[in-house]
Formats: structure tokens, sequence, C-alpha cells
């Protein structure tokens, strides 16, 4: 029983000692993490006005997309209406085809006809004998 009492006369000393020891520990432990909460409020609040601009960039970049999608839809009409318009000549000039090309003939023929020349068809005499 003696050793016990000396282990125990031993750790009587040690255990304040270790205590105090663990308590410096756990304040200088403490102490780093409230510097990194503080370092975490910089961050955080770093961070919000990065997705405010993000934000301001998106909102921008909506009126940009929207002002796009109106000039292609624009163009697009555009192409329809001009599809339409030609499909609607080819019909017509399919539909009147024969007469344009009698009346293109005609005039044609005006300005390329040569006038003919003139035959004259004289009978011989005949001789009296």
């Amino acid at each position: 029983m003696e050793i016990l009492e000396q282990v125990s006369t031993v750790f009587k000393y040690i255990l304040p000692i270790l205590g105090v020891i663990v308590l410096i520990i756990l304040l200088v432990i403490l102490a780093r993490v409230n510097r990194i909460i503080k370092g975490l409020d910089t961050t955080v609040s770093s961070a919000n006005q990065s997705l405010d601009m993000v934000r301001t960039y998106l909102g921008d970049m909506n009126t940009t997309v929207r002002t796009v999608n109106n000039v292609s839809m624009s163009v697009e009409g555009v192409r329809v209406a001009l599809t339409n318009l030609i499909g609607k000549a080819i019909k017509k000039w399919n539909a009147e085809y024969e007469t344009i090309k009698k009346m293109l003939t005609a005039i044609l023929e005006k300005f390329t006809k040569e006038p003919e020349a003139e035959v004259t068809i004289v009978e011989p005499k005949k001789e009296e004998n």
C-alpha cells in the first residue's frame, strides 16, 4: 500500500500542474479559433459582395440576352416574310410563264426581224417568130 500512497502523493502535485498546462493549451486553441472565426466573417462578407456583383452581371446579361433574342426573332420574321414573298412570286411567274414567254418572243422578233428582200419575178418575153 505504500506504493499507492506514494503514487497518490506524486499525482497530488502533478495533477494541478497538468491542469494548468491543459488550460493554457485550451486558451491558445480558443484564441486561434477566435481568429479563424473573425477571418470567416471577413471571408463571408467578401463572398456576399462577390455574389452581389454576380447578381448585377446576371441582370445585365439577362437584358443582353433579351435584346439578342428580340433581334433573332426580328431576323426570323424577315426571313419568313421573304420566303413567302419569293414563293408567291415564283408561283405567279409559273402561272403566267406562257404569256410572258409569248410577249418576250414577240418583242424580240420585232427587233431582230430583218426586212425581207423583195423578189420580183420577171417573165421572159416570148419571141415572136
